[in-house]
């Protein structure tokens, strides 16, 4: 809740900042599962970012859950699951917008049926989650209003693909 608010305070503060020559970009993210070249999931992320340097702090998202699985003994322990993306050093340059990326996205599968030995098709052990991560960090150069793909990666264990875009929109 107070994301959005946050969010709605930027968007009504930014034609005043854009009076003074500041510009502000609304950066939406959009986490794509492929299959066969087919989008078969998808999950949108967006966040504010200012080229100005006087306002540039960076910009984090975060969206996930911790999942718990048991330790030796009766101890439970818990692993981050889910997005994580991070944007830092927002530029214009020559018309097109220049930004560092890091993105962070686990995954826990579902259990592919439990083999003879207890254990699943996966090999893990029962209780214990099976975690896919797949980590980027890039500079990426992005067309201002335009979806540009920022990373792409298939999974080792199937034909999906993950994919994640950027669309960098101007705030007026």
């Amino acid at each position: 809740m107070k994301i959005a608010h946050a969010l709605m305070a930027l968007s009504l503060a930014a034609p005043m900042l854009a009076q003074e020559g500041i510009k502000f970009y609304r950066l939406d993210f959009v986490l794509k599962e492929l299959d066969e070249n087919k989008v078969v999931s998808q999950k949108n992320y967006s966040t504010f970012m200012s080229a100005d340097e006087r306002w540039q702090k960076g910009a984090s998202i975060r969206s996930g859950t911790k999942v718990p699985y048991q330790s030796p003994g009766v101890n439970f322990n818990y692993v981050d699951v889910g997005v994580n993306i991070d944007c830092q050093r927002l530029q214009e340059l020559n018309g097109q917008l220049v930004v560092q990326v890091s993105a962070d996205i686990t995954s826990v599968p579902a259990p592919s049926g439990v083999g003879a030995s207890g254990t699943t098709g996966e090999g893990n052990v029962p209780g214990v989650p099976v975690v896919r991560q797949n980590r980027w960090n890039s500079v990426a150069v992005v067309a201002i209003g335009k979806a540009s793909t920022l990373f792409s990666s298939d999974d080792l264990n199937t034909k999906r693909k993950l994919q994640l875009e950027l669309t960098a929109t101007p705030i007026k």
